[in-house]
């Protein structure tokens, strides 16, 4: 004896099955936006450079930033120094520069091409005192950003007596 409707039960409990496993992974998402984690590994070696040592106020700084791989130190931050046997290029990293003259601050931004270079471009104002510059550097890239967690690529450099600004 056949049941009449026998082929949509069985659609049916396919498909409550297949829902069932969402509502668990809902839920589970919920309390990741409560936990979410980031996981930043330093892989990352910056080189901060610029053609001239002194800068008159109203210039363009060109900031030269060089971004390879392996980081010259470990990639989970414990600030043991590591020599690598070789480097590559950083390809499409962003890096953000910040100069420091007295307690004015510039800020840019770049990313690198293919050879893992950047020019960053930064005007001196009129405001700018003049004096040594301090110079940070953060080169960093999502490796991947889910909903609990994010993974980054990162490096730092800074350089003190980076240039010098003249008025």
């Amino acid at each position: 004896m056949t049941f009449p409707g026998r082929k949509a039960l069985i659609g049916l409990a396919l498909g409550a099955i297949c829902v069932l496993p969402l509502t668990p992974a809902t839920a589970a998402e919920a309390d990741c936006l409560a936990q979410y984690e980031t996981l930043s590994l330093k892989t990352f070696h910056v080189v901060l450079t610029t053609p001239k040592k002194v800068y008159d106020v109203d210039d363009l700084v060109p900031v030269q930033v060089e971004v390879s791989r392996p980081a010259h130190e470990d990639p989970l931050g414990q600030n043991q120094p590591i020599d690598p046997p070789t480097s590559q290029p950083a390809e499409g990293v962003l890096v953000g520069i910040g100069l420091q003259v007295g307690r004015t601050y510039l800020f840019g931004i770049g990313t690198t091409d293919d050879v893992g270079k950047t020019t960053i471009n930064v005007p001196l104002p009129e405001y700018v005192p003049a004096g040594k510059v301090f110079a940070r550097s953060l080169a960093w890239n999502i490796v991947l950003d889910t909903t609990c967690l994010r993974v980054e690529e990162q490096g730092y450099a800074e350089r003190k007596n980076f240039f010098t600004v003249r008025k």
